[in-house]
């Protein structure tokens, strides 16, 4: 690529080199260079607060499992689960309030993990949900609560239930109301 296509240099003068710096290692370690997305296309990413603990812990797993003699494919968590198609959605028969159980949940305005983060909360915080959606899968499991109490001034968030003390196949199974039905099921 060049310096155009990757925006290295431009108006500060840096020019795309071949890692000079490293040469004089090249002949007894490996050289390891990482690109972490481009300045300009992926700088919303790239200056988000999270970026450098996320980068750091997918280089140290990576380092992981190749020194561990390859990279593993993880077998489906719940590989005789059937969850309904994506982007399905349910709201619950009664609001209910759920935990965290992990040490950080983060709740979306979709139920992707692509999506701004629009709040964190802590192991123990307590949140209430009115109904669930089916979105992205994480560690195996697609349901995602939304948040609220089932008025039209909540804010709907999207917060992946594999962090609650109800997650996956346990939200499926609770009561919910028929859709496009008030009352009921």
């Amino acid at each position: 690529m060049s310096e155009r296509q990757t925006h290295v240099g431009a108006d500060l003068g840096w020019r795309l080199a071949m890692f000079g710096y490293t040469a004089p290692a090249r002949e007894t370690m490996v050289r390891l260079v990482i690109e972490c997305g481009n300045i300009v296309a992926d700088g919303d990413r790239i200056f988000a607060e999270a970026f450098p603990s996320q980068v750091a812990r997918g280089v140290v797993n990576a380092i992981a499992d190749v020194t561990a003699g390859g990279v593993p494919t993880a077998p489906d968590p719940l590989p005789n689960v059937t969850f309904p198609p994506f982007g399905t959605t349910r709201e619950l028969r009664e609001p209910r309030t759920v935990t965290v159980t992990v040490p950080m949940l983060r709740a979306r305005r979709w139920a992707e993990t692509t999506q701004p983060i629009l709040a964190e909360w802590p192991k123990g915080h307590r949140f209430s949900v009115s109904g669930w959606i089916v979105g992205e899968r994480v560690d195996g499991n697609p349901v995602w609560w939304l948040t609220g109490q089932g008025k039209a001034s909540d804010r709907r968030w999207r917060v992946w239930s594999g962090g609650t003390d109800c997650a996956g196949t346990d939200v499926l199974a609770l009561p919910v109301r028929e859709p496009g039905t008030k009352e009921a099921a």
